[in-house]
């Protein structure tokens, strides 16, 4: 194996780090907006990828702050699919 379990555990890191910052550069440019499903998804893809990292490393507050970014970000999930069904016209 030419990469250890530390280089792919942080290598696992750095992606959940790069979703939530992709995430926040995407709005912060106006290419998405905060409420759209892609913002929450790469929020709650990113979050529990760190959460995962962070139980790994011990580091208990960083895990505890992901799991409560993917509560929030599943819940917005939720409203925003209640938000699209009620939009949808009627059969």
């Amino acid at each position: 194996m030419p990469f250890g379990y530390t280089f792919w555990l942080h290598f696992i890191g750095t992606v959940g780090a790069a979703m939530l910052l992709a995430a926040y550069w995407l709005v912060s440019k106006n290419r998405i907006q905060g409420e759209s499903k892609m913002y929450q998804a790469l929020n709650v893809v990113g979050s529990v990828i760190l959460a995962v990292y962070a139980a790994l490393l011990q580091a208990w507050s960083s895990m505890a702050l992901n799991i409560v970014w993917t509560v929030i970000g599943l819940l917005m999930l939720r409203q925003i699919a209640g938000k699209t069904k009620q939009k949808s016209p009627s059969a």
